[in-house]
């Protein structure tokens, strides 16, 4: 909890019991007395802003604030006070607990030596309908967030999400509105359009895919670290797939529930069959087979492939000219990563496009038309710890054995959820709400960040980087047989 917060709790605490060991003190001693937490109220409101998460905590303080304007006559019996002044401390202790469980949390500090700047891009593609929409004349339009080494010291952050992001992931999760607003109060470490560093320029660049309906602000963590390491990430926000897409002139573009449906027309139990034909198989030709039949059914694998399009055509508006950040790009080296079902169309974008370099699979099963293809480039592949029997990690690992051509790293972080490798983790300090592991939050954040430094130093750097050396580092962290 942030201090003013723990100041007015404390606060209202001491006055309870005080009044609880002493009522005769009412009206005298602590008269005046009674005026702190109010006063501690209006600072904390002013300097760090109300949440919901204490507004039992805000009742109480306004009310002890009431107290001294009593009239000195007004007396209630013993057993009533000791009622009301319990009950008061226990909407205060309701309040601490909601505070702690749910906090305005901080963002750990970026690790490299830059400032981190970000801006956003908003890029359109004449040549490519936009399929979502049944407007024909529609083409695919992307908002692309980025963040960038700066120089700039002293700044005003960008905010964290956007107030409409809160409102419709609040919604999506069957929950009232406001429930996600205290996350407008959370600071981040990025400074909006600040001026992009001069020095080691050119700068490494990363093409980065969120997970399927999430938010390219919801990985903020580690992409902020990215970009203080001297790396410009473009993060690319899905228009119609994720929760929801802030365009120029406060447009604001929702996700499309009916094609973000996408199992209203599919059944898992045929999806099942071919998992468990798969399984059954005894030679190389008839598990291939059954993967294909997988991967056809599955009904994300023609969203990996629209959006491996999407990271090319990224890539396209990199080598034009126009915006001041292209001009300090190395475009020898680009890399991609993402999370989830971006994770997988990382893996098909290094296929279907020579000029990435490298790689990274954040925990995505690998569905999409990776089969058809190769992997020439370097790819890391970092998954949660699974249960075989609720996953299909067997099939990815096939899949990866029999495109991957180029140096590939498959790790394991044990004791982490999908729900780890993004900002979720940091959202409660109660993991059920989360559905993260057991896994230290911040500790799961420095794995995934070093693996993902290691890895881009080594091939976009060209750094003498051993990457197995991170199992040394991280016992969390194993190797998995390929």
């Amino acid at each position: 909890m942030r201090i003013l917060e723990i100041c007015l709790i404390l606060s209202e605490l001491a006055m309870l019991l005080l009044f609880l060991l002493k009522p005769s003190l009412r009206f005298k001693n602590l008269k005046w007395l009674l005026f702190l937490p109010p006063l501690l109220l209006l600072i904390h409101g002013f300097i760090e802003g109300m949440r919901w998460q204490l507004i039992m905590a805000y009742g109480i303080a306004a009310l002890l604030a009431l107290i001294p304007l009593m009239p000195a006559s007004l007396r209630f019996p013993r057993y009533l006070n000791i009622i009301l002044l319990s009950l008061a401390g226990l909407l205060v202790v309701i309040s601490l607990s909601l505070g702690y469980l749910i906090p305005v949390f901080r963002f750990p500090e970026p690790s490299g030596s830059f400032t981190v700047g970000t801006t956003y891009l908003h890029l359109r593609d004449d040549a490519r309908p936009e399929i979502i929409t049944p407007d024909t004349s529609d083409v695919r339009e992307l908002m692309v967030r980025v963040w960038y080494p700066s120089e700039a010291k002293t700044q005003e952050t960008y905010p964290y999400l956007h107030p409409a992001l809160t409102k419709v992931l609040a919604e999506n999760y069957g929950l009232p509105k406001f429930i996600l607003s205290h996350l407008d109060l959370v600071k981040t470490h990025s400074l909006p359009d600040a001026p992009i560093a001069s020095q080691e320029v050119p700068f490494p660049a990363i093409i980065f895919s969120p997970g399927y309906m999430t938010h390219s602000s919801m990985y903020t963590s580690l992409l902020e670290t990215l970009a203080s390491q001297g790396y410009i990430i473009f993060s690319i926000d899905y228009t119609y797939e994720t929760p929801v897409s802030v365009f120029p002139n406060k447009d604001l573009r929702f996700y499309d529930a009916d094609y973000t449906d996408v199992w209203k027309n599919t059944s898992w139990d045929t999806v099942q069959a071919s998992i468990n034909a798969f399984r059954s198989a005894d030679n190389i030709t008839t598990k291939r087979r059954h993967t294909e039949q997988y991967l056809t059914q599955i009904p994300y694998t023609a969203r990996v492939n629209q959006w491996s399009y999407d990271v090319s055509f990224v890539i396209d508006q990199l080598q034009n000219e126009g915006h001041p950040l292209f001009y300090t790009i190395d475009h020898n080296n680009i890399g991609v990563m993402g999370h989830s079902l971006g994770g997988a169309t990382s893996a098909l974008a290094c296929a279907l496009d020579s000029r990435i370099k490298a790689g990274i699979n954040l925990d995505g099963s690998q569905w999409g038309s990776l089969l058809e293809h190769t992997i020439k480039q370097p790819f890391m592949w970092i998954t949660a710890e699974k249960n075989l029997a609720e996953s299909s990690e067997d099939i990815d690992s096939f899949i990866y054995n029999q495109v991957s051509r180029g140096d590939f790293y498959p790790l394991r972080i044990v004791h982490a959820t999908h729900a780890n490798f993004y900002d979720l983790s940091l959202w409660s300090n109660y993991a059920p709400l989360t559905h993260t592991g057991s896994i230290d939050v911040h500790r799961m954040i420095k794995i995934v960040n070093q693996c993902s430094l290691n890895f881009f130093n080594k091939y976009l750097k060209n750094e003498p980087v051993v990457i197995d050396h991170l199992t040394k580092e991280f016992n969390e962290l194993i190797r998995k047989d390929r």
